[in-house]
């Protein structure tokens, strides 16, 4: 994978956490109880590749 192929994957998993972001409890897009799963998969793909610090 190149370093653009990552950076573009990494804003879109970014973007991904604010549009799944809890309110009240649940996801506004899935409507969800809780974290739902594209949050959770957004949020583990940053971490394995280690980009979760703040830009």
């Amino acid at each position: 994978m190149t370093a653009d192929a990552l950076v573009r994957l990494a804003a879109r998993w970014r973007q991904t956490l604010v549009e799944h972001q809890g309110v009240k409890g649940r996801c506004p897009r899935c409507r969800t109880a809780a974290r739902c799963w594209e949050w959770a998969e957004a949020f583990g793909q940053l971490t394995v590749h280690d980009l979760l610090l703040p830009e």
